[in-house]
């Protein structure tokens, strides 16, 4: 008889907290407000103008210095990290410091360049990083460990 309160007041306390419990969600979402657009025209390579690209020439970052105090490469890091954040023009600057800048710590910057959505901050990131293939620095540190010459004796 106890086996049947037991199992009737089990009964009733998971159907309490089923009823307690959180809605399931629908399964269609109807908002498409939270979607981010794609503006399909950043995925054009556009040209410049000559004009354009005369001022370029002439900008700040054409006389180009890299830091030499870690708290200016620091500094600069943090310039490039959010100009990486920004839109694409700003993105496309950050690609093009990276590139005179010709650091190893730039290196993440310009992965995040290479899945860009801009195609010309693609193809900065991508002539920007090319310098930096095939050259490993790990290499340089390696110390080769030689065995002695009796190692068979030894083992």
């Amino acid at each position: 008889m106890n086996q049947f309160f037991a199992a009737g007041a089990a009964l009733l306390i998971t159907i309490t907290l089923l009823g307690f419990g959180r809605k399931p969600k629908r399964l269609l979402a109807t908002k498409f407000s939270g979607y981010r657009y794609v503006n399909h025209m950043s995925l054009v390579y556009r040209s410049e103008p000559a004009h354009i690209e005369k001022i370029k020439m002439h900008s700040d970052f054409f006389d180009f210095q890299p830091p030499k105090t870690a708290k200016e490469k620091s500094n600069l890091r943090k310039y490039m990290k959010g100009l990486i954040c920004s839109g694409s023009e700003e993105r496309l600057l950050a690609m093009e410091i990276a590139d005179k800048w010709r650091d190893l710590s730039v290196l993440p910057i310009l992965k995040l360049g290479l899945r860009d959505v801009d195609s010309r901050v693609v193809a900065k990131a991508a002539s920007a990083i090319a310098r930096f293939k095939g050259h490993s620095q790990n290499t340089k540190n390696i110390k080769l460990v030689r065995h002695p010459l009796n190692v068979s004796r030894m083992r």
